[in-house]
C-alpha cells in the first residue's frame, strides 16, 4: 500500500507536513486527563463523517481508502457501544 507523500517523492517534491488541528489536540488532551470513554462519542462522530470522504478520489480508491475509513467508523462505533468496565 502507497505511504502518504510516496507519490511526491517519486516526483521529487517535498512531502507535505501534516500537523494535528485543535480538535484533535484538544480531544487527546481530554481523554489523557479524563479517560477515552469521555472522547469517544466525539470520534466515533468524526469517523461516521469521513466514510465517504475518499469515494471519489482515485488515487484513494487505488490505496483502499474508502474500505479502511469505513472499518475505522465500525470500530468506533463498537468500541463507543462496548459496556465500560
Amino acid at each position: 500500500m502507497p505511504r502518504f507523500g510516496s507519490a511526491d517523492q517519486a516526483a521529487g517534491q517535498p512531502t507535505p507536513r501534516r500537523t494535528l488541528g485543535l480538535r484533535i489536540r484538544l480531544l487527546a488532551a481530554l481523554a489523557k486527563r479524563f479517560g477515552v470513554r469521555l472522547v469517544l462519542p466525539a470520534i466515533t462522530s468524526m469517523e461516521q463523517g469521513a466514510v465517504s470522504e475518499y469515494d471519489d478520489q482515485p488515487e484513494a480508491v487505488a490505496a483502499h481508502m474508502p474500505q479502511e475509513e469505513r472499518t475505522h467508523a465500525r470500530v468506533f462505533e463498537a468500541m463507543n457501544e462496548a459496556p465500560s468496565g
